[in-house]
């Protein structure tokens, strides 16, 4: 009976890929009996062609895979660039709620590779793009994407205006955003300790690894519902990890790209450089790929091209005093020529630093607000000179160009691209005392 499904599926498909045409509301994936559906257009020619999967925005919870002004403007240069298209639905919040638009969009780039001899595209060059919260969604999908699952791997992606870090948002907002509460189901806009969790959790950045595909960020500096540093940041922590990544900024662009082409001038350049950029992406394919750094022989300094080679070997225990340690170079932004005392809590994916007395403030991960301490803290942007006199309860903000933290890699990096890694007090001591022989060591943090 599976045999025949099967055959039956394929001769479908070799009379729906009808070249030029759009074919309309093909299901995809039926998770729960709910029928989700793409629309897509194959190029005239011999092929195989490549391909790009569009997510929709709609905040995770409306949206269409037709919508004029967030999907359409990018479909027509794809196909007169020779790039095959599929654009999808799927399952919204707050009925289903996050993951479930990740795994139907992970499903939508199974299905596309599993039917591509019959769809006249290269499995080896599928592409996934997103707008807004479809940016979220692709990005997941790429950092989930991890080397155990080659059925979903990615040869590039394409973000446009994409909330990379949920709890940053909601910094940022003063609350949790109400697209976002929506999609997780939350009772209250407040943080607290299960919800930074959660949303740490669905943050893209928590999980950036050498082992990504290119990516093309595409974003508007006047846009105010994902705020264009966010990609700026998102791009910083690309490029410190080696992952090929380039950036087009649309001057006084707003939310959603098809109010680009209303703007004095008019901005639309973008689509043909979003066509040269995948095909210059599906081009290295042919030519055998990226090849991941490698973990330099022998020991010494850490660079950033080494983190590839080392990131997975260096779990420290949680909350248990350890040592922030530089690049080996002797210097760090964050205290010059010395460790730092760094923990971290799991139950709220918070990273507290201490920094020797006079170098510095204790701050939590990304400019988050120090939940642990208690229930009664707010979110707000108004620092306090110093903990006791912080009438807001919140510990003073350090934006996200002082240091980034990555859970799964366990590895720190500054805003000048220095590499930290944990270590013991011993080997702090040992490194200290090698380097500064008269240097006393006994009164580190």
């Amino acid at each position: 009976m599976k045999k025949l499904s099967a055959i039956i599926i394929a001769l479908a498909l070799a009379g729906w890929a009808r070249a030029g045409d759009i074919q309309y509301d093909v299901e995809y994936a039926n998770p729960d009996g709910n029928p989700q559906v793409m629309d897509y257009r194959i190029p005239e020619g011999k092929g195989p062609f490549p391909a790009l999967i569009f997510v929709h925005g709609g905040g995770w919870g409306g949206g269409d895979k037709e919508h004029p002004q967030e999907v359409q403007p990018i479909l027509d240069p794809l196909y007169n660039g020779h790039i095959a298209w599929f654009t999808i639905n799927y399952r919204t919040a707050p009925p289903y709620p996050y993951p479930g638009y990740v795994e139907d969009t992970e499903a939508a780039v199974q299905y596309v590779k599993k039917y591509a001899k019959q769809f006249n595209i290269d499995p080896n060059k599928v592409a996934i793009a997103g707008e807004s919260a479809g940016g979220h969604i692709v990005d997941m999908v790429a950092v989930r994407a991890t080397p155990d699952k080659p059925e979903r791997h990615l040869a590039a992606v394409v973000a446009f205006y994409a909330p990379n870090d949920l709890v940053e948002d909601a910094f940022r907002r003063n609350q949790i955003n109400p697209s976002v509460n929506g999609s997780f189901g939350f009772r209250s806009q407040v943080l607290n300790d299960q919800t930074v969790k959660i949303l740490q959790d669905a943050s893209p950045i928590a999980f950036v690894s050498p082992n990504l595909p290119p990516f093309l960020l595409v974003h508007g500096t006047a846009d105010t519902s994902v705020d264009y540093p966010s990609s700026l940041i998102w791009k910083d922590d690309l490029d410190a990890l080696g992952v090929p990544c380039e950036l087009i900024t649309i001057p006084m662009g707003v939310h959603v790209m098809g109010n680009w082409a209303r703007l004095n001038p008019p901005q639309e350049a973008y689509k043909q450089q979003v066509v040269d950029w995948l095909n210059k992406q599906f081009a290295k394919i042919d030519e055998g790929g990226r090849t991941p750094a490698k973990l330099a022989p022998g020991t010494g300094s850490i660079t950033k091209a080494m983190v590839a080679g080392w990131w997975k070997n260096v779990k420290g225990a949680d909350n248990s005093g350890i040592y922030l340690m530089g690049d080996g170079a002797g210097n760090s932004l964050l205290a010059p020529e010395c460790a730092v005392k760094w923990s971290y809590d799991p139950g709220t994916s918070l990273v507290h630093i201490d920094y020797p007395a006079g170098q510095g403030r204790d701050v939590p991960y990304a400019g988050s607000p120090d939940i642990s301490q208690s229930n009664k803290d707010k979110i707000t942007n108004a620092p306090g000179p110093d903990r006791a006199n912080d009438a807001h309860g919140v510990r003073p903000k350090v934006g996200f160009y002082d240091f980034h933290y990555f859970p799964v890699q366990d590895i720190m990096i500054s805003a000048n691209g220095e590499i930290y890694k944990r270590q013991p007090k011993e080997a702090v001591d040992a490194l200290l005392k090698a380097k500064w022989p008269n240097r006393k060591t006994d009164n580190l943090p």
